[in-house]
């Protein structure tokens, strides 16, 4: 009996085939992997036995990170240990090994595939499908299946990217000018939707990011008058000091 491991959205033509030839006469079985969660991400850090690193400290951010994928989480704690980060998770940075590995399925998406990942990275939590139609200048329904092949590639989850290190490798490739026209989209869209009140401070950052602080700083003020009626002098603070500098 062989067993044959494959990540999903990877692999030539002609292992696809071999793949559907064999599932077609019932002489295959399909097991698909569950990302880690939290707790077990937390047993898997602990299982290393590094001095002075609890796995339930680390756990959280490394899913929000890796997405629970168990090679990412040790490729993160090599790379945090060997810059002397060995109680954060990962160490700030990308491991320039994670990111070749992503790129490599990023690589084999189709072009139309790919624009839609990138808006996805740049937008963030201000994405709406409205926005990918007025960037790529087409209809929702033409994304359906771009859309479908960055799930199966396991790009997407939902309406958001996989995970922080996805959102890093899609981004690596772009120019600076790139995501400048990307967050400057992103922002003027956000200022058009009827929720735009609620997350001031993300617009802001979103104008910064595409070179414009002047269209940063009214948004800015907004986020620090809703930090101070809410009671969050240091949210405030922090607003106030984006809007001076």
């Amino acid at each position: 009996r062989w067993a044959f491991a494959q990540r999903p959205g990877e692999g030539s033509a002609a292992v696809a085939a071999l793949r559907d030839a064999l599932a077609e006469g019932a002489r295959v079985v399909e097991v698909q992997l569950a990302p880690l969660n939290v707790g077990e991400i937390a047993q898997l850090v602990d299982s290393l036995g590094l001095p002075g690193i609890e796995g339930a400290a680390l756990a959280p951010r490394l899913q929000q990170r890796t997405g629970g994928n168990p090679l990412f989480v040790l490729e993160l704690r090599k790379h945090g240990l060997l810059r002397g980060a060995g109680a954060e998770a990962g160490g700030g940075d990308s491991p320039a090994t994670v990111l070749a590995l992503i790129g490599r399925r990023l690589h084999q998406l189709s072009p139309r595939a790919l624009e839609l990942a990138r808006i996805v990275a740049v937008a963030d939590v201000e994405f709406r499908l409205e926005l990918a139609e007025q960037v790529l200048t087409t209809r929702a329904l033409a994304l359906a299946d771009a859309w479908a092949e960055l799930e199966a590639a396991q790009v997407l989850a939902g309406t958001t990217l996989a995970h922080d290190l996805v959102r890093d490798a899609v981004l690596l490739p772009l120019a600076p000018a790139q995501k400048r026209a990307l967050h400057a989209a992103a922002a003027a869209f956000g200022e058009r939707q009827a929720e735009a009140d609620a997350a001031p401070a993300r617009l802001a950052l979103h104008w910064q990011a595409a070179g414009e602080p002047a269209r940063a700083l009214p948004h800015w003020l907004r986020a620090a008058g809703q930090a101070r009626v809410r009671s969050q002098p240091e949210a405030q603070a922090e607003a106030l000091e984006a809007a001076i500098t």
